[in-house]
């Protein structure tokens, strides 16, 4: 009889375990999965300009500091789409970096300083892994348009 009465948690309790969306988002796109690498390329794409940069830093070092794992995961388990929504949504944040807008206090490294790193090693981790996906042609048009992309830029 002791247990007969069941003890709920507080909502306050659930929501503090609560993940924010931004980190979910980061740790998705981070781990290669393909539905929340397609999120990121949509929330680029039509709301863009409109999210905050820190947010946007913060999503781009995650995808520089695991983009070479995420190439080599799509490459051993033959998944490219991650990899394809990967590089459409970079693409996209190619083209919302100009059009962000600035306020002084905006952390904006993913431009500046430490940001050049992530977007060599993007580009180093691009060039080495092309051959790989020679014959998926879809990553390699989004990889070739990407690398355009960051030509022009």
């Amino acid at each position: 009889m002791a247990c007969s009465k069941k003890v709920r948690a507080s909502n306050k309790l659930k929501r503090l375990r609560r993940d924010d969306p931004s980190n979910i988002l980061k740790d998705g796109i981070t781990e290669g999965k393909w539905l929340w690498c397609g999120s990121f390329y949509f929330l680029l794409h039509y709301y863009g300009s409109k999210i905050d940069a820190a947010l946007l830093s913060n999503w781009f070092e995650g995808i520089s500091g695991s983009f070479e794992r995420v190439l080599t995961y799509s490459s051993s388990a033959h998944s490219y789409d991650g990899v394809i929504w990967l590089l459409r949504g970079l693409t996209v944040l190619l083209s919302v970096i100009p059009k962000i807008n600035l306020d002084a206090s905006q952390d904006l490294s993913f431009i500046h300083d430490k940001g050049i790193v992530g977007w060599l090693v993007i580009w180093n981790s691009l060039m080495h892994a092309l051959p790989i996906f020679s014959n998926v042609s879809q990553v390699v048009d989004a990889a070739m348009i990407f690398l355009g992309s960051m030509i022009s830029k």
